[in-house]
């Protein structure tokens, strides 16, 4: 809850390094991501969850735990449509939608037929939890 968010590079004579000029635009759209990179203003979490900045504002007591549950959210699903998921949303901010589009229905291809993919649509069907072996 009191987390501050800024980009501060333009009050110390430099920009935003490590593509903090390039992801920050696609994240919060360019005129938050202006007003944040040019004047170096600080965002509290209300205002980044707003802005979609963050995903969740906790209390700093129970920030551990909440991320905790949100990683064993995922842990709970197929490793390897994780791992395809996290490489095909990557591509979406590469700049070639096209190209992106192409990898994820080769992904989704290739996830067919895979062992995770069947016992996720048998656990589904037998209205059970699956159990993922990571291929």
């Amino acid at each position: 809850e009191g987390a501050i968010f800024a980009q501060p590079e333009v009050t110390l004579g430099i920009l935003p390094g490590w593509g903090g000029s390039q992801r920050l635009p696609r994240l919060i759209g360019p005129g938050r991501a202006s007003e944040m990179i040019l004047t170096g203003r600080r965002v509290g979490a209300d205002e980044a969850l707003s802005w979609g900045l963050v995903n969740a504002v906790h209390p700093a007591g129970r920030l551990l735990d909440e991320a905790k549950a949100l990683a064993s959210r995922i842990a709970e699903n197929s490793p390897m449509a994780v791992r395809r998921a996290k490489r095909t949303m990557q591509l979406a901010l590469a700049g070639d939608p096209a190209f992106g589009m192409e990898r994820e229905a080769e992904a989704f291809g290739e996830s067919f037929g895979s062992a995770d993919q069947r016992e996720g649509m048998t656990a589904f069907v037998e209205k059970r939890a699956p159990v993922f072996g990571g291929s």
